[in-house]
């Protein structure tokens, strides 16, 4: 069973932005409220690259670990801190899921900057069309 970890972003934002908000039924073992924004990345933070098309679509590494932070206060303000990055270097946009919700879409050329929040435990990334997930086991914050 995965538990529940919420994602609210943490890039400062350099370009324009698409804002995605998805709130789960209640009892879903999926993020609560989730927001993902494009921008640059962080340095020292775990992250996963995009590759391949449609059902070819993965993430690499396919594994990581991750911090997840307290509560949503922690992930808010002008220079919150980063739990992970997603890195599309390619020519493919991708609509990307947390544990079975739609976060939104990570254009070409783009780094998505996410700051989890909730409990440690499991959660999965998914790529629309593709069956490969990205798993990150999230660990409580040391700061």
């Amino acid at each position: 069973m995965r538990r529940t970890a919420r994602i609210f972003s943490a890039t400062a934002i350099a370009v324009a932005s698409v804002f995605v908000g998805v709130t789960a039924p209640a009892g879903a073992s999926a993020a609560r409220t989730v927001v993902m924004h494009r921008g640059a990345s962080a340095a020292a933070v775990p992250n996963s690259n995009l590759s391949g098309k449609g059902a070819k679509a993965k993430f690499t590494p396919a594994k990581l670990t991750a911090p997840v932070y307290k509560n949503k206060k922690a992930c808010a303000g002008a220079n919150p801190p980063v739990s992970l990055t997603l890195t599309n270097a390619t020519k493919n946009a991708y609509d990307i899921g947390f544990n079975g919700s739609a976060i939104g879409t990570l254009p070409k050329n783009t780094i998505g900057s996410l700051c989890i929040y909730g409990k440690p435990g499991t959660g999965e990334f998914e790529i629309a069309g593709s069956t490969h997930v990205l798993t990150v086991k999230f660990v409580k914050a040391t700061a």
